[in-house]
């Protein structure tokens, strides 16, 4: 963790190598921070020079990822959607809104002893800044003005998590003594009105990503995004307090409206798209956004290589117990359906997908429809002879699930499918035998290499086929194809292997054309909104071999293949259109800020019954059906219906409901 501070702070202020002394005493708190709710106060530190205050800035930087304190890490991935199978149980003591809760405010307390630390030392932090190497800096912004509004940003974005998982919070914007006053939950009015505030700061006090400063830092166009961002959920959760507010105590009035907080997101991304806050431009290829550093990247988590330090990048979900996996979180394959399906032959209903592909509703008789076969989803690839019906080969095998371990238990040839069970399919570079030792093709050696961890790799080429090794078989291996971490260089006992050295996305430059598309949906401009979403399905027009892809990722040679992935539909309605927006981001934006749950919370009357589906239907690739347990009559719309609408929001955890008894829980919770 020390490691990664000092490296996250050399990018983010190059030319300073100073040590980061102060850190260590930091760190020996992070259990504390991990524990404790909002009432802890950081430990203070010096603040008599711009490079001390920059050092303690990079502690909340470091901070954004899916490390051990970040924000970003496994229990904002917990909760269900298209994507994986999650819990709908939880109450005021599961450790998920417990971990959220206590992570995000552990990071705002540092952010408020970091403010009023630099209000105290203004002067000081002006006149000790050097502006060396930095000749692009605005000069008109002052030294501690630009750190203040860092932070006041990494802030801003805290709360906004906060409230997409519990709705209105405590706002708790100073640092607290040890026996800290109640604070009431803030109203939505009062929580995105000090969400723009500390927006507008920042906007008009951080740099360009032009003016040279490190990367990873917060830019003008990190804030500019993030507030199209909050604009459009925030005009998302207007929308959702007209259709169930009732069921979780908000009301429909609003000083905000909806037609207007559209508006301007269109405008803000407009002017992001346009250059107006830095250079920013889509990345041809799609492998390379995640593989290197690029000008599609607004804002990311910095990731390093060595132990403790990097991401902990969610593909690693082990597969169901029963299989002989540890247990966790299970990937389905409804996600790849999406990439491989054009939806809008099938009126944007996964279970119309299913009907006309032979499946039928198993929990009802019924017989599947005449010239098709329930294992039509399955041998959808093998019928039809290509891959993906609508070319979007690219995304998919770079978004989905990327490596299946089978064995003879399974009833497949013993060796690892990369990418699904589809995989097999692909050719045989892509069935790979264990136990070959060295036995195996350069190709082969590369595909291993990226699909496996060190450790991973010296026990698969070692092991030997049959029932001789029984920890291997029956085994599922299900793992997110996105974050492929390359082997880290240090391969020594300081080496983590949940730790990687890629970068994390928060913000990029997708996602604002995303945002905008919905905007233009659902203000009534259908068509401009398809033509936003389809820039993206073009951009995934720029392909590669399925080999070259999987051997040299995100440097791979790709080619622009016109009209190789095909375009939405202009003339499909408004209710389909925003229906393929929810898809879209799904495609693009898959296990970015959670995306799949977020945006169920925010419509669940859109994506509900896509819930209800997946429930009743074989999961398409797999042939198993994951979501709830027949035998005590559980299924997911039990879960998640119109009675049980409230679980777009989390309970708020008992730990700080013992702290402030008067608090008010979330409707439903108790």
């Amino acid at each position: 963790m020390i490691r990664n501070m000092k490296s996250i702070y050399k990018k983010l202020q190059p030319g300073f190598w100073a040590m980061l002394a102060s850190f260590a005493f930091l760190t020996s708190c992070e259990d504390f921070f991990n524990q404790m709710p909002k009432t802890e106060l950081p430990v203070e530190t010096v603040y008599e020079t711009y490079d001390g205050a920059l050092r303690n800035v990079a502690i909340l930087y470091a901070r954004l990822g899916n490390n051990d304190n970040g924000l970003n890490g496994s229990a904002r991935f917990d909760m269900p959607s298209i994507i994986n199978v999650g819990p709908f149980d939880l109450n005021n003591q599961s450790s998920t809104p417990r971990s959220i809760w206590s992570t995000h405010y552990s990071f705002i307390a540092q952010a408020n002893a970091i403010l009023e630390n630099m209000e105290l030392h203004r002067d000081n932090l002006n006149s000790t800044y050097s502006s060396s190497g930095f000749d692009n800096f605005d000069s008109s912004i002052q030294p501690a003005d630009r750190l203040e509004a860092e932070t006041r940003f990494l802030r801003a974005y805290a709360y906004f998590n906060l409230y997409r998982y519990f709705g209105g919070v405590p706002l708790i914007l100073k640092p607290t003594g040890p026996t800290p006053e109640y604070v009431p939950r803030a109203t939505r009015e009062e929580m995105f009105k000090f969400l723009y505030e500390e927006l507008d700061f920042a906007l008009t006090h951080c740099e360009k990503n032009t003016s040279g400063i490190g990367y990873g830092r917060v830019t003008q166009g990190a804030v500019a995004a993030l507030t199209v961002k909050v604009k459009v959920f925030h005009a998302s959760y207007l929308r959702r307090a007209e259709r169930i507010g009732d069921k979780i105590n908000e009301t429909a009035s609003s000083q905000y409206e909806i037609s207007q907080l559209y508006a301007d997101a269109i405008e803000m991304a407009d002017d992001i798209i346009s250059g107006e806050y830095g250079s920013y431009k889509l990345e041809d290829y799609y492998p390379a956004v995640f593989t290197k550093q690029t000008d599609e990247m607004i804002l990311s988590a910095v990731a390093f290589e060595g132990k403790g330090t990097g991401n902990m990048i969610p593909i690693g979900f082990p597969g169901p117990g029963k299989n002989g996996a540890p247990g966790g979180k299970d990937l389905t394959s409804w996600l790849t359906l999406l990439y491989d399906i054009p939806m809008w032959d099938h009126d944007y209903s996964l279970k119309d997908v299913c009907l006309d592909y032979g499946q039928v509703d198993r929990f009802n008789d019924v017989s599947p429809k005449p010239g098709t076969t329930p294992n039509d989803l399955i041998n959808l690839y093998e019928i039809n002879q290509k891959y993906t019906l609508t070319g979007d080969s690219t995304r998919r095998m770079w978004s989905s699930v990327k490596g299946w371990v089978t064995g003879s238990a399974d009833g497949d040839p013993n060796g690892l499918w990369v990418f699904e069970p589809a995989g097999r399919f692909l050719g045989p570079e892509f069935y790979i035998e264990p136990g070959r030792v060295q036995d195996y093709t350069s190709d082969q050696k590369k595909v291993m290499a990226r699909t496996l961890e060190t450790h991973e790799l010296e026990w698969w080429t070692s092991q030997k086929n049959g029932l001789d090794a029984p920890g291997l078989w029956k085994c599922n291996w299900w793992k997110m194809g996105k974050f492929r971490n390359p082997n880290p260089s240090e391969l020594s006992s300081t080496f983590d292997i949940s730790y990687g050295g890629v970068d994390y996305p928060i913000l990029r430059l997708a996602e604002v054309y995303l945002l905008k598309a919905e905007a233009q949906i659902m203000s009534g401009s259908v068509v401009e909104g398809i033509r936003s979403i389809n820039v993206l399905r073009d951009r995934a027009c720029n392909q590669s071999t399925t080999r070259d892809m999987f051997v040299n990722q995100g440097d791979a040679a790709y080619t622009y293949i016109p009209g190789s992935v095909l375009a939405i539909p202009e003339t499909i309605t408004q209710d389909h259109a925003i229906k393929e927006l929810l898809y879209e981001r799904l495609r693009e934006l898959a296990m970015e800020d959670d995306c799949g749950w977020l945006d169920l919370a925010r419509y669940p009357d859109v994506l509900m019954e896509d819930m209800n589906d997946i429930c009743r239907y074989h999961d398409p690739l797999q042939g198993e059906a994951f979501y709830g347990d027949p035998a005590r009559n559980e299924y997911m719309w039990h879960m998640f219906n119109d009675e049980l609408i409230y679980k777009v929001l989390m309970p708020i955890p008992y730990t700080e409901l013992t702290f402030y008894p008067e608090m008010p829980q979330n409707p439903g919770y108790f």
